[in-house]
């Protein structure tokens, strides 16, 4: 799985704070767990995982989700570009989002 330098950052803090306040098995045990909450609640991809955001976007649709916030890393402009001709025409079936 494709993580982002920011992401990867924070559970490396999260980790080194941890070990010194509460020990090793302690902090393995909630390393795992941050893992999943990074991995279950932020979408990181290059092009190859497109498909799979989509999909992921797609499924929080499903659960009753009706907004996202999006923070495009890298080049901002070709990430912008990408949203707006792979994946909103893709969650946006209804024309919602569609502007004027």
């Amino acid at each position: 799985m494709f993580r982002s330098p920011l992401a990867l950052k924070i559970g490396l803090l999260i980790v080194v704070v941890l070990i010194v306040g509460f020990g090793v098995s302690t902090v393995l045990t909630i390393q795992r767990e941050a893992d999943l909450l990074i991995e279950q609640l932020t979408l990181t991809s290059d092009l190859r995982g497109l498909d799979r955001c989509v999909e992921r976007l797609v499924e929080f649709e499903r659960l009753g989700l009706s907004e996202i916030a999006l923070a495009p890393h890298g080049d901002p402009v070709s990430a912008i570009k990408l949203i707006g001709t792979a994946v909103i025409p893709t969650v946006d079936r209804a024309g919602a989002l569609r502007v004027p």
